[in-house]
């Protein structure tokens, strides 16, 4: 079985539809995505790439545990990627991965976020925050609401947004 395959495999797996308390994922599914994660070669990589697509919304999530993990070309690359293509949960965890990437060294997220420089990507981060910190819609813009319940939301998710928005030129869409 090509790597790509197994890691593909493993996520079906571990999928939390599926294995509903998420301790199969916790007691083994980790540390066995790493493991097959350290063996690609980047033939793998290129294969995985390919293949990514096919994952659900859990199983992005999973992914989405173990890219911190990875070496920092191919975490941050995922993770752009994730935060582009995933909702709900996966999303937000993500998000807050790859902004903990752009605290630490935002340079590297410039350099590799070539894709989130769509205005479609900051209107995807006001939706999926919107429904995170359960924007009501009513008298607050969106940004209002945001500063005041910003504690509930990581602080690089937040610089990872005002950045984004910055590049874009966008004031933010939310009313």
């Amino acid at each position: 079985m090509l790597p790509a395959d197994q890691m593909i495999l493993l996520l079906q797996t571990f999928d939390p539809i599926g294995d509903t308390s998420g301790q199969g994922w916790a007691d083994v599914g980790l540390d066995a995505c790493r493991e097959a994660f350290a063996k690609f070669t980047e033939v793998d990589w290129a294969e995985f790439e390919v293949r990514k697509d096919q994952l659900t919304n859990e199983q992005r999530l999973l992914l989405a545990d173990v890219t911190p993990l990875l070496p920092k070309e191919h975490s941050l690359s995922l993770l752009t990627w994730l935060v582009c293509t995933t909702q709900g949960e996966s999303w937000i965890t993500s998000a807050e991965a790859l902004g903990e990437w752009f605290l630490k060294e935002p340079q590297a997220v410039e350099v590799c976020g070539g894709r989130l420089r769509r205005e479609d990507v900051v209107h995807k981060f006001e939706e999926e925050l919107s429904h995170y910190i359960n924007f009501p819609r009513a008298t607050e813009t969106f940004d209002e609401y945001l500063t005041k319940y910003s504690h509930l939301v990581c602080r690089g998710v937040i610089e990872l947004y005002a950045f984004l928005r910055g590049l874009t030129g966008s004031a933010g869409s939310r009313p």
